[in-house]
């Protein structure tokens, strides 16, 4: 998934539910974006606010397709840091908040595709989903 698919299917998502963001000003125009108040301007302003803000920071083409998605979710719902060090506890590596070469490599080890069943079992937990995620469904890690 690239970022037009992810912000797309995002959008879509939050017409049924709309979550709380760290940031305001991003959440409100969210809410106005979903509820057809924005002109064609905004959202374009919106859009690259994302892309630039959330997406770059969080490094989401750099990351297993199967990631981007929820990374960049969180970021918006939690801010990129800390989007970023809730991966890298469940990675092992130091939570810094930032997504460098270390967590990159972390996502290529051999223990990734457990760890990142725990990571989104539990991004799943906090959105009030009760399903468990195989270590397998990550195909695209390796």
């Amino acid at each position: 998934m690239d970022f037009d698919q992810v912000f797309g299917w995002l959008m879509n998502r939050w017409c049924e539910e709309l979550p709380r963001f760290l940031d305001r000003d991003l959440g409100q125009r969210m809410r106005r974006l979903v509820y057809g108040e924005l002109k064609e301007i905004e959202i374009k302003s919106l859009k690259q606010h994302c892309y630039k803000s959330y997406w770059l920071v969080c490094k989401c083409d750099d990351l297993p397709p199967a990631l981007r998605l929820l990374i960049f979710e969180c970021a918006l719902e939690y801010g990129p840091q800390e989007a970023v060090a809730v991966l890298q506890r469940f990675l092992n590596v130091e939570d810094d908040g930032q997504m460098g070469e270390l967590t990159l490599r972390a996502l290529e080890g051999g223990k990734a595709k457990h760890r990142l069943s725990c990571y989104l079992n539990y991004r799943l937990f906090l959105r009030g989903a009760s399903v468990d995620i195989e270590p397998d469904s990550f195909k695209s890690v390796s």
